[in-house]
């Protein structure tokens, strides 16, 4: 499979989530969680953080969400707001997570439309775009389901024992992001 096949729709949704984010600013309404997931970023790689009592996140997790968070540690290093870093961490996840189900895809068409046209629709449903753009850990859900399920699948193919290393930490992150 070459890869200029999903180059449209992989740029596509990275503009329309890019556009998204430029859109919504500031504006935290459509999810008001996210002020929390910007809360536990500022905090969480000073040395004295503690897992708050009333985290989403499981206890004893912390190493692992640095871990998880540093992409959106990158992006605060260049200077870039708190909220902007866990949103451009979040459509990084979100494309990840495209990449591979149009790399899994196959050729076979349902209604006249290719799976990798599906795969843009089922990704540009509102709910599931909004996810994809804002700071909470939907996106990493979707990351973690959708890698694990790749890790499964070129396990079987191949019976490469990478794949089977690869697969035990997406499943640890798994747990961790919705234990």
């Amino acid at each position: 499979m070459k890869s200029r096949e999903y180059l449209k729709p992989f740029l596509t949704l990275s503009l329309l989530h890019l556009l998204s984010l430029v859109m919504l600013g500031k504006i935290t309404a459509f999810a008001p969680d996210e002020r929390y997931y910007v809360k536990i970023f500022r905090s969480l790689y000073k040395s004295d953080f503690s897992m708050p009592n009333d985290s989403v996140w499981s206890v004893g997790s912390e190493n692992a969400l640095r871990l998880l968070y540093l992409p959106a540690k990158i992006f605060n290093s260049l200077g870039i707001s708190d909220l902007y870093c866990i949103r451009l961490q979040a459509i990084g996840y979100s494309l990840s997570a495209a990449l591979m189900l149009y790399s899994m895809a196959s050729n076979a068409s349902f209604f006249g439309l290719t799976s990798r046209k599906w795969i843009t629709i089922a990704l540009l449903i509102p709910s599931v775009f909004l996810w994809g753009t804002l700071g909470l850990r939907e996106n990493m859900i979707f990351f973690f389901l959708v890698a694990t399920y790749y890790a499964i699948s070129n396990f079987l193919n191949s019976n490469s024992k990478k794949y089977l290393a690869s697969l035990i930490f997406l499943l640890i992150g798994l747990y961790i992001t919705k234990g």
